[in-house]
């Protein structure tokens, strides 16, 4: 079974970037998890386009 991860990113923008090595090390796990991250809206759509996240969730609150 493939292992699942969520990543909780609630910061700014420029912190969210900054997560962006640490992401590329989690998909680099043998095996490749699945990794979902929890961001504000205003983070989605860099988010959407980290090549190392397959899932994004918005943070309601």
């Amino acid at each position: 079974m493939a292992q699942k991860l969520l990543v909780v990113r609630n910061d700014k923008i420029g912190d969210f970037m900054l997560a962006w090595p640490a992401l590329a090390c989690l998909k680099q796990a043998s095996p490749a998890p699945h990794v979902t991250v929890l961001v504000p809206a205003y983070t989605a759509p860099l988010a959407n386009a980290c090549p190392w996240v397959d899932e994004v969730i918005i943070d309601p609150g």
